[in-house]
């Protein structure tokens, strides 16, 4: 993961709490190249937490991740998606997203 684990944080790299962890995290001196937040596990353990897939229709928490990871992170800061069956919400999805 790129930084020492800590038990109440990290628990079999299933994270329950992103922004707490994006907040203890070390940016900076540490071998952190990039964050890449994933918004494309489909799988029902984190579906049914509002996790991965999830994300996708909830644009409000997403630009809040992006955008309180992005102003304390020294590296860049990425998220992947699903390819989406609607290519116009899929591009309203990514330009509303899209900083910098």
């Amino acid at each position: 993961m790129g930084v020492a684990s800590d038990s109440s944080l990290y628990k079999d790299k299933v994270i329950m709490a992103p922004m707490v962890r994006a907040g203890r995290t070390p940016l900076s001196g540490t071998d952190v190249a990039a964050i890449d937040v994933n918004m494309g596990c489909p799988k029902s353990f984190s579906i049914h937490c509002g996790m991965g897939a999830a994300l996708l229709t909830k644009v409000d928490k997403i630009k809040e991740i992006l955008t309180s990871l992005t102003a304390v992170a020294q590296v860049p800061v990425s998220c992947k998606i699903r390819v989406l069956d609607d290519l116009e919400f899929k591009a309203r999805l990514i330009s509303g997203l899209t900083v910098g």
